[in-house]
């Protein structure tokens, strides 16, 4: 009869069960062992993933905060921290595309105002309809592809960073253009009138 070697399967306990009352106090008290061994390994391993995970939550500004913003302000001003959150989750191309974006829309604001300056109405014309173009476009698809892209990927774990102190900020930087685009606006107005013999009707005095 051909004889084999040692089975490279070791045996189950309940192939061979221990026959000695100390075998099976021992068997018993080895299996308890290496269960609660595998039990505290398992726990170390969940709390040094929970702390890894702690560590690299992303620092994100809200996306829709974001958008807002730009909305608002132009992509001159949403466009930067939505670069910022590109740049924070690793995307560099998409970081490079928000800083195209920011500076197209900071040129357009300085043609506008340039316009605005210099009378040149047809300059300050086309950058008004250049600046309102980009705004839609530039939410539309590009921002929104960020809203979605954290909703899906990040959802609500990662540190916000906060937007009032620049959400205070550009509101009075534009505030302020505001008011002297407007002065403007009222001495290019009145320059009109005169220029057609029109008197400019003055506040409180009646017809």
């Amino acid at each position: 009869m051909r004889q084999h070697g040692p089975s490279p399967f070791k045996p189950t306990p309940s192939d061979c069960p221990p026959r000695g009352a100390c075998s099976r106090i021992f068997f018993t008290w080895l299996c308890k062992s290496k269960t609660k061994n595998l039990k505290g390994a398992t726990h170390v391993k969940s709390e040094s993933k929970g702390t890894v995970r702690s560590r690299t939550l992303p620092r994100l500004f809200s996306p829709t905060a974001v958008g807002t913003l730009g909305l608002l302000f132009t992509p001159a001003v949403g466009a930067y921290f939505s670069r910022e959150n590109w740049r924070e989750l690793g995307n560099e191309v998409e970081a490079r595309r928000q800083g195209r974006w920011c500076a197209v829309g900071i040129a357009l604001l300085v043609a506008m105002i340039a316009g605005a300056a210099a009378n040149l109405s047809s300059l300050e014309g086309v950058a008004q309809v250049a600046s309102l173009v980009q705004v839609v476009v530039w939410f539309l698809r590009t921002q929104s592809r960020q809203i979605a892209y954290v909703k899906v990927h990040v959802g609500k774990d990662f540190e916000r960073r906060s937007l009032v102190l620049p959400a205070l900020m550009a509101s009075l930087v534009f505030g302020a253009a505001l008011v002297w685009y407007t002065g403007r606006a009222l001495e290019r107005a009145n320059t009109l009138l005169d220029t057609l013999g029109i008197e400019a009707p003055m506040p409180g005095k009646s017809p």
